[in-house]
């Protein structure tokens, strides 16, 4: 699922809700499977909210806004109820939950905030709100009721 801005404009916000919620990059290990937003251009990435009862996102998986551009990338917000688990095993490209200023952007990352019953974050999983451009990181804040 995905909404891009590849010009002035904004993209309209993505929100997803579930009860149990599975992003599974591994049966294609070469392309991503994701529920986000990118921009190329001025406009910016949509906020993208995510609340499910468990949510599994596995090698190739992601929660994403990103810039590749001028504008900024969105906010990301996940919510798990009860379980939250990333495993990035054998992954090609980033797993996780992400807002990201990519090579060659000029825009920020937007924050990201994740709340969970329990989380577990193995092999090269990830929650990051981070720039590899010219741009500003953003904020990241997880607060997790029991085990970590």
């Amino acid at each position: 699922m995905a909404s891009v801005v590849q010009s002035t404009g904004s993209a309209a916000p993505i929100a997803v809700s579930a009860g149990s919620l599975l992003v599974d990059g591994t049966m294609n290990p070469g392309s991503l499977t994701a529920i986000g937003s990118v921009t190329a251009g001025p406009g910016r990435a949509a906020d993208v909210a995510v609340a499910a009862g468990d949510l599994t996102i596995l090698a190739n998986g992601e929660i994403v806004s990103i810039t590749t551009g001028t504008g900024n990338a969105g906010n990301v917000a996940v919510s798990a109820f009860g379980a939250a688990s990333i495993d990035g095993s054998s992954a090609i490209f980033q797993t996780g939950i992400l807002s990201q200023a990519n090579p060659g952007s000029r825009g920020n990352a937007g924050s990201v905030q994740v709340n969970a019953g329990s989380l577990s974050l193995v092999n090269a999983g990830q929650i990051s709100a981070s720039t590899i451009g010219l741009g500003a990181g953003g904020d990241v804040n997880v607060q997790v009721g029991g085990k970590l």
